[in-house]
């Protein structure tokens, strides 16, 4: 049998399944079959070299359909004999009509093959393996358990509906097909940005899941976790040893040095199929007492306990940016009597499905943490009026303003587990009179000490109206006088004016290209205006 048999088996077979459709690529070790339907993309590896037995092609379009069913499709027909799979490539053997006197008598027994042997029993622990060769291989075994995580996620981000999840997992999240702040920042800078990175692109449904994650995403989730639930951190991450941590302890670093100390002390350097870590042990119990590294980071993973390690230097600056943001009382009170990672989801007065998933709600207000660096020495106040301005958080500010609100005046629903101090959250807020106010809590990187809090201003109230409030006016009173007098902010004008034009180009392409097509520039071929320049620099002032 040769590859393309292989290939057409799969394409045979994808007859049998309405509306999914597959693409054969190359890449890695081994080409893959990738299944396309209802909008999701699973792929399945398939062997590159393939063997004359016709029972791998039974085996192998096994894999492929417990592979669409992951998909969601369903087989048009009942599943195929192993004789009706092979019947399309099976070799006619006429080897027993050319012998000139066969023996007649019973079949001897046909002996499990090993390849058979290990397939069945990696089968059984959920491992791929190469039936053709009995070797498992990983990029298999890799692949199929991520697909079949991944179609797990999208599963669950399926059942997602408008409301309100307390502690819904990242993943699940991120792969909900709904309009975020995110989102709308992309837009603003080009649709096909956003649909690059958006659910709409086909290539987005085999994204890696978080156990891939980049150090930078895992030390994101480490600072925001030290930062939002500090009672959560211990229990989630720990400090990974540093050699730093044994300075002038004379640190035996690799096997070399303890093999050193071994013939030293007159032993056997090297013992008999003895791995690294049992020779160090045995270093020590011949009384050796400095530190040896492979028996730090074997203790180190023992007792981990499935928490994420992180490097020890960026372990201790979360330690200490932590302690300062939490010593701080003024920006600590703004990340107390809440709850941190909340997800809403709701619809938009456009129909548009929309997501928003808040740092920390209380009551009275929600706050949001960034982090911001200052290459460029910038005075501090601009500094972060820059950020604000070039990473468009005000488009995120009033996105989060519409969440709440959904919330709020919507009459939207806890959906799945809360705590009762997270119910009686919800409850509060949704009788309360006036909007919430917004924070954005600002954390300087590299270690400066700059840790500041600034609310963003949706509205302006006259003075003489805030004056009032001081004379004891309900929170009622306040509210009403507050909706009577206030005028909406430059900022949030500025804000709502990019989310709405934001809005208007998503549903602008949406129509515009069919599901799975890349959105291509409308206004591909035009020409520069002095307006697209700054007018300084046209008339060269500087």
């Amino acid at each position: 049998m040769s590859r393309r048999d292989f290939e057409d088996a799969i394409k045979r077979e994808t007859e049998f399944w309405p509306g999914v459709t597959v693409d054969i690529v190359d890449g890695g070790k081994h080409p893959k079959a990738k299944f396309k339907f209802g909008g999701k993309v699973l792929s399945r590896p398939f062997s590159s070299t393939p063997s004359d037995s016709a029972f791998g092609v039974h085996q192998m379009l096994g894999d492929m359909r417990r592979t669409l069913r992951q998909l969601g499709a369903e087989r048009s027909k009942p599943d195929p004999s192993r004789d009706e799979d092979e019947a399309p490539y099976r070799k006619p053997n006429d080897g027993a009509a050319k012998r000139p006197s066969p023996v007649k008598g019973e079949p001897a027994p046909v002996k499990e093959s090993l390849a058979e042997k290990i397939g069945a029993g990696l089968k059984d622990r959920g491992v791929a393996h190469d039936v053709e060769t009995g070797e498992i291989t990983d990029e298999e075994a890799d692949a199929d358990e991520s697909a079949a995580r991944r179609a797990a996620v999208l599963a669950e981000a399926d059942k997602i509906v408008d409301g309100i999840y307390f502690r819904l997992p990242d993943e699940i999240y991120h792969a909900v097909p709904r309009l975020s702040g995110s989102g709308l920042q992309d837009l603003l800078i080009s649709p096909a940005t956003f649909w690059a990175g958006s659910w709409l692109n086909p290539e987005n449904a085999e994204a890696e899941l978080d156990e891939d994650a980049t150090a930078a995403q895992i030390l994101g989730k480490a600072y925001h976790c030290a930062r939002l639930e500090p009672e959560r951190f211990p229990t989630a991450f720990c400090r990974k040893p540093s050699k730093e941590d044994f300075a002038g302890q004379k640190l035996i670093t690799a096997d070399t040095g303890v093999k050193a100390v071994l013939k030293s002390m007159g032993q056997t350097q090297a013992l008999s199929d003895e791995s690294t870590v049992e020779r160090a042990e045995r270093l020590r119990d011949l009384g050796y007492e400095g530190p040896i590294w492979c028996l730090i980071m074997d203790e180190f993973e023992r007792e981990r306990a499935g928490r994420t390690a992180i490097e020890a230097k960026y372990f201790d600056q979360i330690a200490t940016d932590m302690e300062r943001l939490r010593g701080n009382g003024e920006i600590a009170d703004l990340l107390i009597d809440g709850a941190a990672e909340v997800s809403i989801f709701w619809t938009d007065e456009h129909g548009i499905k929309m997501k928003a998933r808040l740092d920390y709600l209380t009551v009275f207000h929600w706050a949001d943490l960034k982090t911001f660096a200052n290459n460029l020495g910038k005075a501090l106040e601009q500094a972060l009026a820059d950020f604000v301005r070039y990473n468009r958080v005000h488009v995120q500010a009033v996105t989060h303003r519409d969440a709440v609100e959904a919330v709020r005046t919507g009459g939207l629903q806890i959906i799945g587990d809360a705590t009762e101090a997270e119910r009686d959250l919800i409850a509060q807020l949704q009788i309360k009179p006036g909007e919430l106010a917004c924070w954005y809590i600002f954390q300087e990187k590299g270690g400066v000490p700059n840790i500041l809090a600034r609310e963003f201003p949706f509205y302006d109230v006259p003075l003489s109206v805030e004056t009032s409030w001081d004379t004891g006016a309900s929170e009622e009173a306040q509210a009403r006088g507050h909706d009577a007098t206030r005028t909406r902010t430059g900022l949030h004008i500025r804000a709502a004016t990019d989310a709405r034009y934001a809005k208007e180009m998503f549903v602008l392409y949406a129509n515009a290209y069919e599901p799975g097509r890349p959105w291509f520039p409308l206004n591909a071929k035009a020409r520069f205006s002095d307006l697209d320049f700054n007018s300084h620099w046209i008339e060269g002032k500087f």
